[in-house]
């Protein structure tokens, strides 16, 4: 067999060393695989060796059949270089090879042990691009041996983005309403008095009165969920489902609060109750320092007249609003509101609640939103017991067409959460509202 036919012969066997290492890799490898991958890599070698052997053979044959007058030319002095560039397979074959020698010989599994029986067959030069150093092989590509580690998997589920509320940090006069519903009295209109002369008749009045009616309104939500991804996730898909089942109540809740219609079984939201103070904003996405100003004091002034209405006092608005008028500088590049810049942000020295449930896009052109300032001590928020949450395997629940689904013949496991509430203001002096605002769009 001459040289060529060797090199072809090991390139073959090299890549053959695949086959004998998977076997031997299988949690059931029997000691004859182990021995056939052992016999195969000897193969190799000694197919290494009679190549390297009879190139330097062909060379010293090649030396002496100069003719003798000719003197022999200097050799170049050229850095070493290995017999034959071996493949990607080649590699990863040698370097399992000297991971089974270091275990078959030594007992040691370290890459320490395996790099010095690399180092002992001859492929020292190979070893070093397995190190960490020399990344020839890397974790980063999978052909170069990515495919070979493990990917991390987290089991926890992280929730989605849930906007800013703004109703319940409002803190309303919260009470119970064990019965559902609420019923109370106040003063709708005082006695009258004048002046008179002495001896006049004094004229006689009568105060009239008002009442505040809430009756709770049912919120709910249901998610079904098969036992097996609950399993399959120990909990964790259980505990994520119900962790979003409850945002998704509050955010509906927060929404109605403020902009709840009132038809049907919606509570109506603080914006829409009757005869409260509710103004449109100057028609433009960009006003002036002097028209916000303008702006702002219709709501503040109406508010600012009754003493019962200044403890507890703060705006609601969307961030692009506060953005709009956090940015706002004057003729001197001064900023007009300042104190909306701080961690606890006031605008004309009231708090402000950003609120992502209301809307930016009313109106129109879609662009309008609103700006309100209420007294929340004089919000009231009636609860019959607060959320409840339930879990049960053998319910049924409508899938949405109808038809009952059975939670127990379909091995599943519903979620419900339920709040009962409603909200109402003592007075409508207590809610100030901005329509149809631009600022910032």
């Amino acid at each position: 067999m001459n040289l060529e036919q060797l090199k072809e012969s090991l390139k073959v066997k090299t890549a053959g060393l695949k086959v004998f290492k998977d076997a031997a890799m299988k949690d059931d490898a029997t000691n004859d695989d182990i021995a056939a991958l052992e016999t195969a890599v000897k193969d190799v070698e000694d197919l290494q060796k009679k190549i390297a052997l009879l190139e330097k053979t062909e060379e010293a044959e090649a030396m002496a059949a100069k003719a003798p007058e000719t003197p022999a030319a200097p050799a170049p002095t050229v850095p070493a270089q290995p017999i034959e560039k071996l493949s990607t397979m080649d590699k990863i074959g040698l370097g399992m090879a000297g991971m089974f020698k270091a275990y078959k010989e030594e007992g040691q599994k370290g890459w320490n042990a395996i790099a010095d029986k690399m180092d002992k067959m001859g492929y020292g030069a190979v070893a070093q691009e397995f190190d960490s150093r020399n990344k020839a092989l890397n974790s980063g590509t999978g052909s170069a041996g990515g495919f070979a580690i493990a990917e991390d998997f987290n089991q926890d589920i992280f929730d989605s983005l849930a906007p800013y509320t703004a109703f319940l940090r409002g803190k309303p006069d919260s009470f119970p309403m064990p019965n559902g519903n609420y019923r109370q009295s106040g003063e709708a209109a005082r006695p009258t008095a004048a002046y008179r002369g002495e001896g006049a008749v004094i004229a006689a009045s009568e105060p009239t009165l008002r009442e505040i009616n809430m009756s709770a309104k049912l919120l709910s939500g249901l998610v079904p969920m098969t036992n097996q991804i609950i399993n399959y996730t120990a909990q964790r898909a259980a505990a994520w489902a119900q962790r979003s089942l409850i945002t998704t109540v509050g955010l509906t809740m927060d929404t109605a609060a403020f902009e709840g219609t009132g038809a049907g079984n919606n509570p109506l939201g603080l914006y829409n109750i009757g005869s409260i103070n509710s103004v449109v904003a100057v028609d433009t996405a960009a006003p002036t320092h002097a028209q916000v100003d303008a702006d702002l004091r219709k709501l503040l002034n109406p508010i600012a007249q009754f003493a019962l209405l200044q403890l507890n006092v703060a705006w609601v608005m969307t961030q692009r609003v506060k953005g709009y008028l956090e940015d706002m500088k004057d003729g001197n590049g001064n900023y007009v509101y300042p104190t909306l810049q701080k961690d606890n942000p006031t605008l004309k020295g009231k708090p402000v609640l950003v609120c992502g449930t209301i809307s930016d896009t009313e109106g129109a052109g879609t662009n309008e939103s609103t700006i309100g300032l209420i007294n929340f001590d004089n919000i009231l928020l009636g609860e019959s017991g607060g959320m409840k949450l339930a879990i049960s395997d053998e319910a049924s629940y409508d899938s949405g067409s109808g038809t009952m689904v059975s939670a127990f013949a379909n091995d599943m496991t519903l979620i419900r959460a339920t709040m009962e509430h409603d909200w109402t203001s003592r007075y409508v002096e207590a809610i100030n509202v901005l329509t149809a605002v631009k600022w910032g769009a």
